[in-house]
């Protein structure tokens, strides 16, 4: 098979056949690199709920968040990334973690504030990669927006996203 000078069938050397699949195998990755068209996932636009939990806000804005239930959201920064329409507040009282004077530890109420769960039901597209505003933001669970609507805005985290 290989002879004495390298060969292999007496007619091409082993290190040239060695290049020669070098080379074809970067061509091929080159190729489907550069060249190769994605899979398009299609996308629908399709009606989803996502909740949002907001902590430790004043009292004031957890009853303009009320207020603004029926009513449009916003991204913050840009102000025109549709983030859906809040369609229920739910309020508890803010809660810390303090250090008693035995050094024990327990959780306290924050004065005039409270954490909210919003509600939001929202217009975008779905597909098996994640759900997606209009504006194309990836929502998704531990994701944190800063949002606002008519009466107020708030920094919170998405807790949970369905159909």
């Amino acid at each position: 098979m290989i002879d004495k000078n390298g060969k292999l069938f007496g007619k091409v050397s082993i290190v040239d056949l060695v290049v020669v699949i070098a080379v074809l195998i970067a061509a091929a990755g080159i190729y489907v690199r550069f060249f190769s068209v994605p899979d398009r996932t299609s996308a629908s636009d399709t009606k989803f709920h996502y909740t949002l939990l907001a902590k430790s806000i004043r009292e004031n804005s957890a009853d303009a968040l009320e207020k603004s239930i029926g009513q449009p959201f916003q991204l913050f920064e840009n102000g025109t990334g549709d983030m859906g329409k809040l369609i229920r507040v739910e309020k508890t009282a803010a809660q810390s973690m303090i250090e008693l004077s035995d050094g024990s530890v327990a959780a306290a109420e924050i004065p005039e504030r409270c954490d909210v769960l919003l509600t939001f039901e929202i217009t975008g597209k779905v597909s098996e990669k994640g759900y997606f505003s209009s504006a194309l933001e990836d929502v998704s669970a531990g994701v944190f927006y800063n949002i606002k609507g008519k009466w107020c805005a708030v920094y919170g985290k998405v807790q949970k996203v369905w159909q």
